[in-house]
Protein backbone atom coordinates (compact mmCIF):
# COMPACT_ATOMS: atom_id res chain seq x y z
CA UNK A 1 0.00 0.00 0.00
CA UNK A 2 1.35 3.49 -0.84
CA UNK A 3 2.28 5.83 2.01
CA UNK A 4 -0.20 8.52 3.05
CA UNK A 5 0.44 11.88 1.37
CA UNK A 6 -0.80 15.44 1.94
CA UNK A 7 -0.75 18.15 -0.72
CA UNK A 8 -2.04 21.68 -1.16
CA UNK A 9 -2.22 23.31 -4.61
CA UNK A 10 -2.04 26.95 -3.44
CA UNK A 11 -1.67 28.49 0.04
CA UNK A 12 -5.44 29.06 0.33
CA UNK A 13 -6.69 25.86 -1.30
CA UNK A 14 -8.02 22.82 0.59
CA UNK A 15 -5.61 20.11 1.72
CA UNK A 16 -5.78 16.77 -0.12
CA UNK A 17 -4.82 13.67 1.83
CA UNK A 18 -4.43 10.37 -0.02
CA UNK A 19 -3.92 6.75 1.09
CA UNK A 20 -4.89 7.55 4.66
CA UNK A 21 -7.25 5.98 7.21
CA UNK A 22 -7.67 9.37 8.87
CA UNK A 23 -6.29 12.73 9.80
CA UNK A 24 -5.69 15.03 12.73
CA UNK A 25 -5.55 18.81 12.33
CA UNK A 26 -4.66 21.32 15.04
CA UNK A 27 -6.37 24.66 14.44
CA UNK A 28 -6.36 28.05 16.13
CA UNK A 29 -9.66 29.78 15.41
CA UNK A 30 -10.87 33.33 15.99
CA UNK A 31 -14.22 34.90 15.15
CA UNK A 32 -15.72 38.33 15.53
CA UNK A 33 -19.04 39.05 17.19
CA UNK A 34 -21.87 36.85 15.85
CA UNK A 35 -19.51 35.05 13.40
CA UNK A 36 -19.23 31.30 12.92
CA UNK A 37 -16.10 29.46 11.81
CA UNK A 38 -16.36 26.36 9.65
CA UNK A 39 -14.34 23.26 8.83
CA UNK A 40 -15.22 21.14 5.78
CA UNK A 41 -14.05 17.54 5.59
CA UNK A 42 -14.77 15.26 2.61
CA UNK A 43 -13.98 11.61 2.07
CA UNK A 44 -14.53 9.17 -0.77
CA UNK A 45 -16.75 6.68 1.05
CA UNK A 46 -16.73 3.52 -1.07
CA UNK A 47 -18.42 1.63 1.72
CA UNK A 48 -16.10 3.00 4.41
CA UNK A 49 -17.48 4.65 7.45
CA UNK A 50 -15.87 7.84 8.69
CA UNK A 51 -16.02 9.09 12.27
CA UNK A 52 -15.17 12.68 13.14
CA UNK A 53 -14.43 14.45 16.41
CA UNK A 54 -13.79 18.08 17.15
CA UNK A 55 -12.45 19.17 20.50
CA UNK A 56 -11.42 22.30 22.31
CA UNK A 57 -7.90 21.91 23.59
CA UNK A 58 -8.04 24.19 26.59
CA UNK A 59 -8.24 22.41 29.96
CA UNK A 60 -10.25 20.46 30.58
CA UNK A 61 -10.22 18.93 27.11
CA UNK A 62 -13.73 18.25 25.83
CA UNK A 63 -14.57 16.09 22.83
CA UNK A 64 -17.57 16.43 20.54
CA UNK A 65 -18.35 13.22 18.63
CA UNK A 66 -19.80 14.08 15.25
CA UNK A 67 -22.12 11.43 13.87
CA UNK A 68 -25.26 11.17 11.81
CA UNK A 69 -26.42 13.50 9.08
CA UNK A 70 -26.69 16.56 11.32
CA UNK A 71 -26.61 17.66 14.92
CA UNK A 72 -25.25 20.08 17.47
CA UNK A 73 -23.46 19.90 20.79
CA UNK A 74 -22.68 22.36 23.58
CA UNK A 75 -20.26 20.15 25.56
CA UNK A 76 -17.52 22.78 25.20
CA UNK A 77 -18.57 25.61 27.58
CA UNK A 78 -19.38 28.81 25.74
CA UNK A 79 -19.43 27.19 22.29
CA UNK A 80 -21.87 25.40 20.05
CA UNK A 81 -20.49 22.89 17.57
CA UNK A 82 -22.97 22.00 14.85
CA UNK A 83 -22.60 19.81 11.78
CA UNK A 84 -24.34 18.55 8.70
CA UNK A 85 -23.28 16.08 6.05
CA UNK A 86 -24.17 15.39 2.45
CA UNK A 87 -23.23 12.61 0.06
CA UNK A 88 -22.81 13.10 -3.68
CA UNK A 89 -21.91 9.86 -5.44
CA UNK A 90 -19.11 8.32 -3.38
CA UNK A 91 -18.05 11.58 -1.67
CA UNK A 92 -19.38 12.43 1.78
CA UNK A 93 -18.74 15.97 3.02
CA UNK A 94 -19.18 17.01 6.65
CA UNK A 95 -19.48 20.74 7.39
CA UNK A 96 -18.62 21.59 11.01
CA UNK A 97 -19.51 25.03 12.41
CA UNK A 98 -18.14 26.49 15.65
CA UNK A 99 -19.67 29.57 17.25
CA UNK A 100 -19.53 31.44 20.54
CA UNK A 101 -22.96 31.15 22.14
CA UNK A 102 -22.64 34.60 23.76
CA UNK A 103 -22.32 36.22 20.33
CA UNK A 104 -19.26 38.14 21.47
CA UNK A 105 -16.72 36.27 19.36
CA UNK A 106 -13.53 34.48 20.37
CA UNK A 107 -9.84 34.89 19.77
CA UNK A 108 -7.06 32.34 19.18
CA UNK A 109 -8.89 29.30 20.58
CA UNK A 110 -7.10 26.00 19.85
CA UNK A 111 -9.17 23.14 18.43
CA UNK A 112 -8.26 19.71 17.13
CA UNK A 113 -10.13 17.83 14.41
CA UNK A 114 -9.69 14.05 14.29
CA UNK A 115 -11.27 11.82 11.67
CA UNK A 116 -10.82 8.15 10.90
CA UNK A 117 -12.18 5.49 8.59
CA UNK A 118 -11.90 1.71 8.46
CA UNK A 119 -9.80 1.67 5.27
CA UNK A 120 -7.39 4.06 3.53
CA UNK A 121 -8.96 6.63 1.26
CA UNK A 122 -8.78 10.16 -0.10
CA UNK A 123 -9.75 13.08 2.12
CA UNK A 124 -10.17 16.82 1.47
CA UNK A 125 -9.75 19.15 4.44
CA UNK A 126 -10.79 22.83 4.19
CA UNK A 127 -10.52 25.07 7.26
CA UNK A 128 -12.16 28.51 7.31
CA UNK A 129 -9.53 31.08 6.38
CA UNK A 130 -11.57 34.25 6.70
CA UNK A 131 -9.90 36.91 8.84
CA UNK A 132 -11.74 37.72 12.03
Amino acid sequence: MPNPNITQTTPNSPYNITNSKGLMADLVLSAGALETRFINLSMATRGRRARDRAGAERPPIRIVAISGGMGSDSTVPGFEVSWSSATAGTITTVNINIRDVSGGGFSSVPWTLRAKASAPGTWTFEPDRRPS
